[in-house]
C-alpha cells in the first residue's frame, strides 16, 4: 500500500489544476475545518477558487467512479 502525505496529495492536485485547466496557482491556504477531506482556498490569475479532495477511506464506493 502506498502512503501519501497531505503535501503529496496537494501537490498532485495543484499540478493537475495547472495542466488540465491551464491556470497557475499564485497562493493558497489550507482549510482545517471538516472531517478527513483536504480543502484549500487558492488564488489564481482568474480569481479565488475552492478545491476539495474527498477522502478515499471515508468515501470508498464513490472513489471507484473516478
Amino acid at each position: 500500500m502506498t502512503c501519501f502525505t497531505n503535501e503529496d496529495v496537494r501537490d498532485d492536485i495543484f499540478e493537475a489544476i495547472t495542466i488540465i485547466l491551464g491556470f497557475n496557482i499564485l497562493d493558497f491556504s489550507q482549510i482545517e475545518l471538516g472531517y478527513m477531506n483536504l480543502k484549500w482556498k487558492i488564488k489564481t490569475e482568474i480569481g479565488g477558487l475552492f478545491v476539495k479532495q474527498y477522502n478515499k477511506t471515508r468515501y470508498p464506493e464513490q472513489m471507484e467512479l473516478w
